[in-house]
């Protein structure tokens, strides 16, 4: 397999091994087995990972050679290692997700479960596995390529250093995203990941009111991720960008319908489930809105994308009227990430419907001074389908002083 296997493959592989049965019966290895193959059965629908086969993996029992020799025979750089022990009516199952190249465990976890329904448990343990794993491997990757100084980067590191980029979300960071994309796009012009990416920076500069021309940037992130959906149909990220896009030139109907098929696509799409949701409370669709938050943060409780999810509910508590709910996530959505400007504009208008104009009119100060918001980029940003509740909003913002 090694020998097949391109440099920047093996920088982005992961290897499921055999779990390892600890319990006295040996006719459990069929549930640690199974266990195994549902795991590599779910990443292997991450569009950020190449999994390697089960024949392959499934070579290596205990007891195993040394991790780095493993890596080395399957031309990869992660594992995924674990054991389980049946004992009574009880299973305790322990997955390790482990760099290869120096032994580091990155991740580790234990479950313990009552074996009240054997595939229920199974089907259980694996989607936390995977939901835990992908997000690791990722903040991993992109931290790596980050500190890279190589001066010949190849196309993951380059997508991988994008991402890092992006998510500092400062316009210096967005031009080194793109910048770092366009590089990777000479290398592999249709690929979908770097097109999907390439059309987020580009919804950036208009939630950020860095673009001159908002219209035109919202025409250029969707030409893009339409794009990487025609390269990879069965791509979730490429789906899931679409939709985010949509949502964008104000076509939620669309743009739901995209996130739902990104959802099917990749059931454990903590991003999907977090963005559906959000414009699903836009849609005044609430319940449903923090179902799909509540989804999407129980898959990925670190996720960059956390404090937009906390956002998601503040919107759904203020289109219910409950302003001091809505209120309270505000503040947290705002705590996990202080420098995002327009957590404080949401801040500032629930306060005020709340009818703290004191502290709705600091919130409001403290977004100004990040950055300004216009009134076309505000209703871009916040994709009201009901018109009078984003009536409401503007209003409340306008209790607290804001002229836009």
């Amino acid at each position: 397999v090694a020998a097949l296997l391109p440099v920047v493959t093996a920088a982005r592989s992961i290897a499921v091994l055999p779990f390892v049965n600890l319990s006295d019966d040996p006719e459990q290895e069929y549930f640690s087995d199974g266990l195994a193959e549902d795991i590599i059965t779910k990443l292997s629908r991450s569009p950020w990972l190449f999994v390697i086969a089960r024949n392959s993996s499934f070579a290596y029992r205990q007891p195993s050679p040394p991790a780095l020799d493993v890596c080395r025979a399957l031309g990869t750089r992660y594992l995924v290692t674990g054991t389980v022990r049946r004992s009574g009516a009880v299973v305790r199952i322990t997955a390790d997700l482990v760099d290869g190249h120096n032994n580091e465990t990155l991740w580790s976890q234990r479950f313990d479960r009552p074996l009240t329904d054997l595939f229920e448990v199974q089907n259980q343990i694996s989607t936390s596995i995977v939901s835990a794993v992908e997000p690791v491997y990722l903040r991993r990757e992109e931290l790596r390529t980050s500190r890279s100084e190589a001066p010949d980067m190849q196309y993951w590191e380059l997508l991988m250093r994008a991402r890092w980029h992006f998510w500092r979300t400062t316009r210096e960071n967005i031009d080194a995203s793109r910048a770092c994309l366009a590089k990777a796009l000479e290398a592999k012009p249709d690929d979908p990941q770097c097109l999907a990416l390439l059309s987020f920076t580009h919804m950036s500069r208009v939630w950020a009111g860095w673009a001159a021309d908002p219209k035109q940037e919202i025409f250029e992130a969707n030409r893009l991720a339409l794009r990487a959906v025609s390269q990879d149909d069965t791509g979730s990220y490429a789906h899931f960008t679409l939709g985010t896009a949509l949502s964008c030139a104000g076509n939620l109907p669309q743009a739901i319908a995209e996130l739902e098929h990104a959802l099917v696509l990749y059931p454990q799409f903590a991003g999907a489930a977090g963005e559906l949701g959000r414009l699903l409370a836009f849609s005044g669709r609430t319940d449903e809105a923090v179902e799909y938050v509540l989804q999407a943060m129980d898959a990925s409780p670190h996720d960059p994308h956390l404090s937009l999810w906390v956002r998601t509910r503040a919107i759904a508590c203020f289109v219910e009227g409950d302003y001091a709910a809505a209120v309270k996530y505000a503040y947290q959505a705002t705590a996990k990430r202080p420098d995002w400007f327009f957590n404080y504009y949401l801040l500032a208008a629930t306060q005020a419907a709340a009818g703290d104009l004191e502290e709705a009119r600091k919130s409001l100060a403290q977004g100004q001074r990040d950055r300004s918001y216009n009134l076309q980029v505000l209703r871009i940003g916040h994709p009201f389908v009901d018109e009078s509740l984003f009536n409401r909003f503007v209003e409340n913002l306008r209790k607290a002083g804001w002229a836009g």
